[in-house]
């Protein structure tokens, strides 16, 4: 007896290999890819300083109401070997500074989503809470890449920041996409 395996959409017929084994093709798409294509809320923070130590160069709120901002990449860079922490910064409090813009990699979705951040300069006002993540730029010049695959998310009003430990410039982007309570 066998058995006839087709698509779904076409009616092709599956192929088995030589080892009866069944032959597919599959895409793996990232969430930071499909809420990037499907709705335009990938959004993509960069900032670059000169810090003197034990400053916050990058501040992410997230305010967006009922959707959660779900932080997926984190990468770093410096002139001089440094130490580093992403901080949760803790409720109520307020920060200020250089306000910057995020970057929408959908430049056709035209959205734009509520959230507070500031870079590009040391960060005031928002008193580190509990460290979420540390670590350190042991090669100058090199860029290092930290994947959260979105669980690091972000609440309404919850915050996170960028310090830099140690003296140095260093340049930080992250990425991250705002997604609907389920």
């Amino acid at each position: 007896m066998s058995i006839t395996i087709k698509d779904g959409a076409s009616g092709n017929t599956a192929h088995v290999n030589n080892q009866n084994r069944l032959t597919v093709d599959s895409a793996i798409e990232s969430q930071l890819e499909r809420h990037s294509e499907s709705n335009g809320s990938a959004a993509y923070w960069y900032s670059t300083y000169s810090a003197s130590g034990g400053e916050e160069v990058l501040y992410i709120q997230n305010t967006e109401g009922t959707q959660k901002l779900h932080i997926t990449d984190l990468y770093t860079q410096s002139t001089v070997l440094s130490l580093w922490t992403l901080i949760k910064v803790n409720a109520g409090l307020t920060a200020g500074g250089t306000g910057i813009a995020y970057f929408n990699p959908n430049l056709s979705s035209g959205v734009v989503k509520q959230h507070n951040s500031f870079g590009n300069a040391s960060v005031t006002g928002s008193i580190a809470g509990d460290t979420i993540f540390a670590g350190s730029i042991d090669e100058v010049a090199r860029v290092d890449h930290y994947d959260f695959q979105g669980a690091l998310i972000l609440g309404n009003s919850d915050a996170i920041a960028f310090a830099l430990v140690t003296t140095g410039v260093v340049h930080v982007q992250i990425h991250g996409y705002w997604n609907e309570d389920e």
